[in-house]
């Protein structure tokens, strides 16, 4: 999550998805809810979400994984997916935390 509050995945430093949240708020921070609905959220409890994948469901165990081949995917069952994954080669991503509300 950058400051600014868009939610970036970047392979060697070129930007492969965002939220395009960019200054819609503050102190954003990523969310996933028991239904596997994956949220960006601010600080201010009464603002409703800057973004959401809409997917959620049943509540059930989710997790949120950054996958070798570039791909974020919210599991329990697969729910959602920035759909980045490469089909060649394995490079280096980062999940980079540049504030103490995102997820490390």
């Amino acid at each position: 999550m950058q400051d600014d509050c868009n939610l970036v995945l970047y392979d060697n430093n070129l930007s492969v998805w965002d939220s395009r949240t960019a200054g819609k708020g503050s102190k954003c921070f990523l969310h996933l809810q028991m239904n596997g609905e994956l949220l960006i959220l601010t600080s201010n409890a009464t603002q409703p979400p800057l973004w959401r994948t809409e997917t959620g469901g049943n509540f059930n165990r989710f997790v949120l994984v950054l996958k070798p081949n570039g791909n974020a995917v919210v599991f329990g069952t697969a729910v959602w997916s920035t759909g980045t994954g490469r089909k060649k080669g394995i490079d280096t991503f980062a999940v980079v935390n540049t504030n103490e509300n995102s997820v490390p």
